[in-house]
């Protein structure tokens, strides 16, 4: 279905050209703030995105969804019923190869007042999660997935897009935070069951606001664990960081350069919890 959708996403602007009509009520809700954002200013597109179903008997028989990034598709088809988090995972494609003029690690990103937090952590250790309460405890998302570093001055920049959650994190957020919108669920995707969480109003209002990164926390979800938290040294942070970068090795020695300034100015904290209202204790806590 053609529907020329112009929107900002941080500082990308992204062109959506063709999506599938039954998934469009889900965008809508989850980029509401970006669409109903005024800008006056004329800018070129940087992503041009279509999400379609192939043409052919593949439309009735199995059908799939196909990713397109400037008429080129970078992924096999996915089935049918998962064309919007082929949408989110492909744009997460289209930033983390195309966006050069950032280092860019694997994390999530938050700021409250003068704190800013990365957030870096591999599958399953409730990042996500955490981050979507933070979020609604009226913390500013800069991102669930990919946290953008600007060479000329360190700062942060916000992309303010959705929060991928999965498997036992969608019915915790959706008891949790029933404010906040969520998708429906997309079944049997290889990262299991997903769906996706807007981002805040405050988050998009703001995502035009860049910050120096004040703290790096590795979290970690335990069930009925204490909240544990504890120093680590700065060349181990460097090397976690550097492993969930994904372009420091095209960067060269600059982008090297720029982790470990990132890393010198900021708090490393491995953070073991199980309880949002400890978590939330701890991150109001970092105000400085």
């Amino acid at each position: 279905m053609r529907v020329n959708i112009s929107f900002n996403a941080g500082p990308f602007r992204i062109m959506l050209e063709e999506f599938e009509k039954p998934f469009l009520d889900d965008f809508h809700a989850l980029y509401k703030h970006q669409l109903t954002q005024q800008n006056s200013s004329q800018r070129l597109t940087d992503f041009r995105i279509s999400v379609k179903a192939p043409s052919g008997l593949r439309r009735y028989y199995r059908p799939q969804t196909c990713f397109y990034f400037d008429q080129f598709q970078p992924f096999y088809p996915l089935p049918y019923s998962q064309t919007l988090p082929v949408f989110e995972w492909g744009l997460n494609w289209c930033i983390a190869t195309q966006a050069h003029q950032f280092l860019q690690f694997h994390a999530a990103g938050l700021a409250k007042n003068n704190t800013m937090v990365i957030m870096p952590a591999p599958p399953g250790s409730g990042k996500s999660t955490l981050t979507a309460a933070l979020m609604n405890h009226g913390w500013r998302l800069f991102s669930d997935e990919i946290v953008l570093i600007r060479p000329s001055d360190g700062l942060a920049v916000p992309i303010a897009r959705p929060i991928n959650l999965k498997n036992n994190s969608i019915d915790i957020a959706e008891s949790t935070f029933p404010e906040s919108f969520l998708s429906q669920r997309f079944k049997d995707t290889h990262k299991g069951t997903v769906a996706l969480m807007a981002p805040s109003e405050l988050s998009v209002r703001n995502a035009h606001l860049c910050q120096k990164p004040t703290h790096i926390i590795f979290p970690k979800y335990v069930a009925g664990s204490a909240m544990q938290v504890t120093a680590m040294d700065r060349a181990s942070a460097v090397m976690e960081l550097v492993t969930n970068s994904f372009n420091y090795h095209m960067q060269g020695r600059p982008g090297i350069e720029l982790a470990v300034s990132v890393v010198d100015q900021c708090e490393c904290i491995q953070f073991t919890y199980s309880s949002f209202d400890d978590a939330y204790a701890y991150f109001d806590s970092l105000e400085v």
